[in-house]
């Protein structure tokens, strides 16, 4: 009998008579572990008298400990919100988690670091140390407070369905020293304050149906020398647009299909070989990007939205690229599924199908990897940035215009008196409304939209108090900030209050930190309406884009009787 047959034996006879151990925070320090009654006071310990082919469950609780697998152990926690591993309170480099080869690991949370100054502490390690490659599965955890959530090493196993966040560098940071090591990441929720993905030399992983949040730092994700890349159907998002980038392919060929971007400076960086297909970006600085440092580039059935620069220096465009409203369920409350007359539906790459057949959509839900779900008539969108002023004896209403490819008109009922009454309705398409002051005290507005199938939008009122004090002169009986418009802007915005009597009024700029930027105003005014613009190039020459808040004060004998705040996205 030859050695590798006899080797071959030992393992299988191994495997078949695996054990199944457990650990519990009630536990003792006597082995062997195999049952609730007799569990290990640590997982440690109990992994220590493992075997190949063991599986050891942990009861609920917190394990002040780090944890090292041995091969083809399944270990499995009470679940994420129930068994907690904490190696916050050790020093130095470390890994709270070490995953041996073919290795299952679910059911926990992993905390890495306690210590957010100086953080040390990685959450999960896969890797294997005695042989070239591992496998493996990590599953089902959440991964908070650590250096960098997950650190691969010629990891070639799964990542899928763990939340990772609270990280203070990179959410998943692969490394691998072959590009033939393609890990695949998927369904995951990753948010981190570096890069969420990032990989150094060597690995070409697939990244499918992730939420990916970048809350600071440069980026989203970035290659580096591996072999295709796939990132598809995954929703991409920041928090600021302060020099960040969603797609940095760096030197890794990339295939990008049927993606959301929203909220970057830069949306995605085309360069060296990389294929963008069926993707939606939008509300950035950039939208694409072109800086060809050679191999092919297509760029083909996307949408670009709302950005301020749709394609930045590109040669030419291709004509299956569209820009227009893609009509989500929901932007505010996360929900990129289409609504039922979205001009995404069947938009994307003729050779794209989606999961019935179909022709695919574009967007993070089309394609293979795509759901199969109704499209739903949902009412228009309520009109937004709504801001009023008095002129002359006239009350004009602007808000911002919808997009939405259904869209019809927008309707304006006007009612005033005690009790209140409607006095007068009207319907237009455009976004700007005036209407004559009758001489009442208090008006009240409702502004609807409607679209082509009937439905209309909620309602925006708008509350006027008015104390008539000359023929062309109306005072407000309420102070009032408005929202500024445009928001997001660049190069300037226009900031409108009302003030209901003579006070010292301050009006002040303030960037996310709380720092003063800018002071519009310092002084006293009558009462009335006014407008104030900032530019931040004037103001502040090296201001950065990013969100940034406006104070209204009204003072009066040194006391404050009016303050309120509003908040701005200037886009650099």
């Amino acid at each position: 009998m030859t050695t590798r047959v006899i080797l071959f034996l030992l393992l299988t006879l191994s495997i078949v008579n695996a054990e199944i151990r457990y650990a519990s925070k009630t536990g003792s320090s006597i082995p062997p572990y195999t049952s609730w009654a007799t569990a290990g006071d640590s997982i440690q310990k109990v992994i220590d008298v493992c075997f190949l082919g063991d599986t050891v469950y942990v009861g609920p609780g917190e394990y002040k400990e780090m944890v090292d697998m041995v091969r083809r152990l399944t270990l499995i926690g009470a679940g994420m919100d129930s068994t907690t591993i904490n190696a916050g309170d050790f020093t130095g480099l470390r890994h709270a988690v070490k995953v041996r080869h073919n290795c299952l690991f679910e059911g926990f949370t992993v905390i890495g670091e306690n210590n957010p100054n100086n953080p040390l502490g990685s959450g999960v390690y896969p890797i294997d140390d005695q042989i070239t490659f591992s496998d493996g599965i990590i599953r089902y955890n959440k991964i908070i407070r650590c250096r960098s959530g997950i650190v691969t090493n010629n990891f070639y196993g799964e990542i899928s369905d763990n939340i990772i966040t609270d990280i203070y560098s990179r959410g998943i940071d692969l490394h691998a020293g072959s590009t033939s090591i393609k890990p695949l990441i998927k369904n995951n929720i990753i948010e981190a304050t570096s890069y969420c993905i990032f990989i150094n030399i060597g690995p070409s992983p697939k990244i499918l149906n992730n939420i990916i949040f970048l809350t600071a730092g440069p980026g989203a994700f970035r290659g580096s020398y591996s072999d295709t890349v796939y990132i598809k159907n995954n929703i991409i998002l920041s928090n600021n647009w302060i020099d960040n980038l969603a797609i940095d392919p760096s030197d890794s060929p990339l295939l990008l299909e049927n993606n959301i971007i929203r909220n970057f400076r830069w949306g995605v960086m085309c360069q060296h070989k990389i294929s963008v297909r069926n993707n939606i970006v939008q509300d950035c600085k950039y939208g694409f990007y072109y800086y060809n440092t050679g191999g092919e580039q297509i760029v083909k059935y996307n949408n670009v939205w709302n950005n301020e620069s749709n394609y930045a220096n590109f040669p030419s465009v291709d004509t299956t690229n569209l820009s227009l409203d893609p009509m989500f369920v929901s932007v505010d409350s996360g929900d990129y599924h289409l609504q039922r007359y979205s001009p995404m539906i069947n938009a994307g790459d003729p050779g794209i199908l989606d999961p019935d057949g179909s022709r695919s959509d574009i967007g993070p839900y089309g394609g293979p990897y795509g759901e199969i779900y109704s499209y739903i008539d949902y009412p228009p969108a309520i009109p937004d940035s709504i801001w009023w002023e008095i002129n002359n004896s006239r009350i004009t209403i602007n808000w911002l215009k919808n997009h939405e490819i259904d869209f019809k008109e927008y309707h304006i009922k006007r009612y005033e008196g005690t009790p209140i009454t409607e006095t007068a309705a009207f319907a237009t398409t455009d976004t700007t409304f005036s209407d004559e002051y009758t001489g009442s005290d208090y008006i009240l507005y409702s502004l609807q939209t409607l679209d082509n199938q009937g439905n209309f939008s909620d309602t925006t009122r708008i509350e006027i108090i008015l104390n008539k004090t000359g023929a062309n002169f109306l005072i407000p009986e309420k102070d009032k900030l408005f929202f500024n418009y445009p928001n997001p802007f660049n190069p300037e915005t226009k900031i409108k209050f009302y003030i209901k009597k003579r006070g010292k009024i301050n009006l002040t700029i303030y960037d996310i930190k709380g720092e003063k930027v800018a002071t519009l105003v310092d002084e006293y005014l009558e009462a009335g309406g006014y407008e104030k613009t900032f530019r931040p190039e004037v103001k502040e020459n090296d201001l950065s884009s990013g969100i940034y808040v406006y104070k209204l004060e009204r003072r009066e004998n040194g006391k404050v009787e009016y303050l309120d705040f509003g908040k701005m996205v200037y886009l650099k």
